[in-house]
């Protein structure tokens, strides 16, 4: 149906923008893209691994607990929004390889690892009390960790602030995109219940005009057949201003 203008009202919400967050390949694109740039910061883990001339076995332990947590992180992004369960299960063996790299490696390398568990829970978990109290036994799971591996104060502290802040961060987000979400779903909703009404509209219009044609249609027939005295009255005789003999 087509509107003043030239606009599609009918096509109006399938012509609205998707928002982020949205579950298309483009917006999953994007957002692997610019979260996997943040794993570049496990290098320093991995850099640690060749710092204390450890055995092969050992370097190669860590690189393959380090290798796995980043295909994990990146396939639990990419499944976000699409599969709660599949999201969950990813987040868990997140948290299982970041507590198998501070049990067998320590040090300040292998506690980082939960800052990137604290920033996927809170944006993987849908509730969001649920997602604050994931977030705060990450955040202690981080410390307790960090006391057992012999971790700096210092370094404990600088590791501890983004573990916290960063997953109440992505719990905000998340909550901007459910509600922008929403929005999207709103206007899609309007721009359809819109384009029902126009059509019921001009469906109404057209049976007024109709049934208003139709009725002075009969009308104007009725007295046009009285004006010429059609049909005429029968009388036991034939038709008036006739002789039968």
């Amino acid at each position: 149906m087509k509107l003043p203008g030239g606009n599609d009202m009918a096509g109006a919400g399938r012509n609205i923008p998707r928002v982020p967050g949205d579950a298309t390949r483009a917006a999953r694109v994007w957002r692997v893209s610019l979260t996997a740039v943040w794993l570049v910061y496990l290098i320093e883990p991995v850099s640690g691994l060749f710092g204390h001339h450890h055995d092969d076995l050992y370097i190669a332990g860590g690189i393959a607990i380090i290798a796995a947590f980043c295909v994990v992180f990146v396939g639990v992004i990419a499944e976000a929004n699409r599969s709660t369960r599949r999201s969950l299960l990813g987040l868990a063996a997140l948290f299982a390889l970041a507590l198998a790299a501070c049990i067998l490696y320590g040090g300040t390398g292998a506690t980082s690892l939960w800052i990137y568990v604290a920033a996927l829970t809170g944006l993987v978990i849908p509730v969001q009390r649920t997602a604050v109290w994931l977030v705060a036994a990450v955040t202690a799971a981080y410390s307790i960790t960090s006391l057992t591996s012999h971790v700096d104060l210092g370094d404990f502290l600088i590791n501890l602030v983004p573990t916290m802040l960063l997953g109440l961060a992505m719990i905000g987000l998340r909550s901007h995109f459910e509600l922008t979400r929403e929005l999207s779903e709103a206007r899609e909703t309007v721009a359809r219940l819109a384009a029902s009404e126009e059509r019921l509209r001009l469906a109404r219009d057209m049976h007024d005009l109709t049934g208003q044609s139709l009725s002075m249609i009969t009308l104007k027939s009725e007295l046009a057949l009285r004006l010429l005295g059609w049909p005429p009255a029968r009388s036991g005789y034939g038709w008036p201003g006739t002789c039968t003999t």
